[in-house]
C-alpha cells in the first residue's frame, strides 16, 4: 500500500526542487513554501496514476513550473514499498513533463 507521508523530489529541465505530500484512501495533499495542491490517485499493482491540481499561496512573480501559479498535472508512474518514480504532464502546457522521485517519509 502507498499510503504516507512523502517527500518529493521533482526535476524539471533546467530546475528541481522539493516538497512534502501526503497519499491516502485515493487523496493528495501537499505542498511546499510557495505552491500547495490536492488530487487523487489510483494504485494498481506497482502502477500509479492520478491528476493534481496545484496553485500558488506565496506572492512570488514566478514559479519554476513554466512561469503557472495555477495548473493541473495529469500524473502516472511505478511504485514499490515507500518509493516511486512518477511524471506529471501539465495539461497547460503542451509537452511539459515534470519528473519526481517519492521516497515514504512516515506511514499514515
Amino acid at each position: 500500500m502507498i499510503q504516507g507521508f512523502y517527500r518529493v523530489h521533482y526535476h524539471l529541465p533546467k530546475r528541481q526542487g522539493f516538497c512534502i505530500c501526503v497519499l491516502k484512501a485515493g487523496q493528495i495533499a501537499g505542498g511546499g513554501g510557495l505552491m500547495h495542491y490536492t488530487g487523487s490517485y489510483k494504485q494498481i499493482g506497482r502502477q500509479f496514476v492520478g491528476e493534481m491540481h496545484a496553485k500558488m499561496h506565496a506572492g512570488v512573480s514566478e514559479t519554476v513550473f513554466h512561469g503557472l501559479k495555477d495548473f493541473y498535472l495529469q500524473l502516472s508512474g511505478m511504485v514499490c514499498g515507500g518509493y516511486g518514480q512518477i511524471a506529471g504532464e501539465i495539461v497547460e502546457v503542451p509537452d511539459a513533463v515534470v519528473r519526481a522521485t517519492i521516497s515514504r517519509l512516515s506511514m499514515i
